[in-house]
């Protein structure tokens, strides 16, 4: 039986900093909570290598105390709280006392600082959790923290980490997060010679900033308080969102699945899906949550989670006029989806019939299409009985397989200038190469604008807003091929009732013949449905 032994200090120390730090955006998200806490209205932050090599905010706050700054890196060490009952009045972003000590523990850290109240300021080195080098100096107000080499002392932690590009859009997530919850603050964020500016003059201006010049086309604002909890914010409505939502609670970013749920109820989503941009913001008494729960302080918990979700349900009802279905026949005017449709994913609904058709052959009688009904569905006939057919969800097949199995793309007669938000314009600059094997080439154009130089030749002669085209692939904040191809058939398929004639409808059945004998559409919906002669003889007694 193996003997229980007290871990080495240096081992604690790592194993805590886990906890806290996790990426370079962690670090990001502790710095500059100690930047805002410290009161400053101005905060630079600098990436190099998506902060794997170099992270480093400087602000212009209140400093650290020459007598303080050792201790700062001492663990469980903070000028937030003195007592356990603090704990229930807090109304700072960071409390723990652990930031420093653990992004000190896994890194090369340089902080220089000053405090308001003195004249000179201090510099100190610490690596790996201890200190190499310190002095006193004349140095400006505020706090500049200097943190490289992450993870050098942990080589598998720092394996782990993604590519520069998918830890700087996480650290740009981050910053976009704060700018939104301080429009007051002015933030600036360098990728090697790159600039983004949060001017911090008004909320206005940062809502711009994350979601583009365009924000209040499909947003509506929030507003709406109880006695103990307020709601604010500004929300889409549901399918116009590309991933970009944030939740503030007390102006801490978190994560809160009872907020999202709230939110997704109002607007009738379907289970499993979050189409929505925007942010909500929840002011409460401290005393009524509980901030301590996760280490790196990304989610709270709420003593009273039914009252939050009912202010947070009834805010969204508000802004959006929607009132609960009655007797009287009034109905949500927001779409719903049933259950059958959102059950199956797509992955699901797609690749498991698609190896079920490749394990066996179907049987294919000769098919007749005979009439359009009124609804735009169409009626075919085959030896065997009648299909009924929702041509809509045979084009959006229809398009997938020929985005498939025709990767060419046509040029434009003349490039199209598209502009995004600043959240997903960097995400498709990473995704610039996936995008050209999706048949889109773009290039970048300057800030967020990008040139759209051709287009997936299957959906060449179609009439497409390619600018929601492009950012129809990218609403979960990820791209993979056959999901974008999906999307892609979906965004560009003609509405139920836009296929006029049964001659029509012949032909688009004998080309996707041509693919193979599908009954689903790429996100698990029927094609059709049939009804055999001999079902509807016994129906009629014969």
């Amino acid at each position: 039986m193996r003997r229980i032994l007290k871990l080495p200090q240096e081992v604690v120390a790592k194993i805590a900093a886990g906890e806290v730090v996790e990426r370079p955006a962690s670090v990001v998200k502790e710095l500059v909570e100690n930047a805002l806490d410290a009161f400053s209205k101005e905060i630079r932050i600098y990436a190099k290598e998506g902060g794997k090599d170099l992270i480093k905010v400087s602000d212009d706050g209140v400093g650290i105390p020459a007598s303080d700054v050792e201790l700062a890196f001492e663990r469980h060490a903070t000028s937030k709280i003195s007592a356990l009952d603090d704990l229930t009045k807090l109304e700072t972003l960071g409390f723990r006392g652990e930031a420093l000590p653990s992004i000190a523990a896994v890194s090369k850290v340089e902080l220089i600082t000053k405090a308001q109240e003195e004249d000179i300021g201090t510099r100190i080195i610490i690596e790996g959790g201890k200190k190499v080098f310190k002095e006193n100096g004349f140095f400006r107000q505020g706090t500049t923290i200097t943190v490289r080499s992450l993870f050098y002392n942990l080589p598998l932690r720092r394996k782990l980490l993604k590519s520069s590009s998918t830890e700087w859009n996480r650290i740009l997530k981050i910053v976009l997060a704060y700018i939104l919850a301080f429009p007051e603050v002015k933030f600036y964020l360098y990728k090697g010679e790159e600039l983004f500016l949060s001017s911090g003059t008004s909320l206005e201006e940062s809502l711009k900033r994350v979601f583009g010049g365009d924000f209040l086309k499909n947003m509506r604002q929030i507003s709406f308080a109880q006695e103990k909890y307020s709601v604010s914010g500004f929300v889409s409505a549901w399918g116009e969102g590309s991933g970009e939502f944030f939740i503030f609670v007390n102006n801490r970013p978190v994560k809160s699945d009872i907020i999202k749920k709230a939110v997704a109820e109002a607007l009738s989503i379907p289970p499993g899906r979050f189409p929505v941009r925007g942010f909500i913001k929840i002011n409460v008494n401290p005393s009524l949550i509980d901030q301590n729960v996760h280490p790196a302080k990304l989610e709270v918990r709420f003593f009273e989670p039914g009252a939050v979700y009912s202010a947070v349900y009834n805010a969204i009802r508000r802004a959006f006029s929607i009132r609960e279905p009655s007797f009287g026949g009034f109905r949500s005017s927001v779409p719903k989806f049933s259950d059958e449709e959102s059950s199956l994913s797509f992955k699901e609904s797609l690749f498991e019939y698609e190896c079920k058709i490749k394990g066996e052959e179907k049987k294919r009688s000769p098919i007749r299409v005979l009439a359009r009904t009124s609804k735009g569905y169409f009626l075919a006939e085959t030896e065997d009985g009648i299909w009924i057919i929702d041509p809509h969800a045979l084009l959006e097949r229809l398009l997938f397989e020929r985005l498939r199995n025709t990767r060419v793309t046509v040029q434009l007669i003349a490039p199209i200038v598209l502009h995004y938000d600043s959240y997903l314009s960097s995400v498709i600059k990473d995704k610039i190469e996936v995008l050209k094997e999706v048949g889109f080439e773009l290039e970048e154009f300057g800030g967020n604008a990008f040139l759209l130089r051709g287009v997936p030749s299957p959906l060449s002669n179609l009439r497409l807003n390619w600018g929601e085209a492009i950012k129809s692939l990218f609403k979960e904040g990820s791209l993979d091929l056959i999901k974008a191809w999906a999307d892609l058939a979906c965004h560009a398929a003609p509405k139920l009732g836009d296929i006029a004639t049964p001659e029509d409808m012949q032909r688009l059945l004998n080309e996707l013949y041509g693919f193979g004998d599908f009954d689903l559409c790429p996100h698990g919906r029927p094609i059709r449905y049939f009804l055999s002669y001999r079902e509807i003889a016994k129906w009629l007694g014969r």
